[in-house]
């Protein structure tokens, strides 16, 4: 993984998860179904509050019919694309050691950092569907 911390990967996994639900045209408890979970497990997992075990981990990424491998570079580099965005938002830190997360944050917010981590998502997957 890259420098992304947990509160990050959950975050944007989140949005991956909810990205891929849309796009399957699947309601929240029609995936939990097909993925052994609960509705509001899911919730909590789409909202970024938590991060699925590996098991729940591996059927996302096996509903979304790719490897747990490729789900994953797929969050991290979404992660990568929501640094930049908060970035050239002015979430950057121009302090030594600054976290971009915690200053993007105070920048713009839990929902601004949200909204630019599900441009990053969407970005990402519509890439992929062009590459279909």
């Amino acid at each position: 993984m890259s420098s992304t911390t947990p509160d990050v990967f959950t975050s944007v996994l989140g949005k991956v998860v909810l990205q891929l639900r849309k796009h399957q045209g699947l309601s929240q408890t029609e995936f939990a179904e097909k993925i052994g979970i609960t509705q509001s497990s899911l919730s909590r997992i789409e909202q970024g509050v938590v991060t699925p075990d590996a098991v729940v981990f591996r059927r996302i990424a096996q509903q979304a019919e790719m490897s747990t491998d490729y789900f994953y570079r797929l969050i991290d580099d979404a992660s990568g694309k929501a640094e930049v965005l908060a970035s050239a938002a002015g979430g950057k830190s121009k302090r030594a050691g600054g976290d971009w997360w915690t200053d993007a944050l105070a920048t713009l917010g839990a929902f601004g950092v949200g909204a630019l981590i599900g441009v990053a998502v969407a970005a990402l997957l519509e890439g992929d569907r062009r590459d279909e």
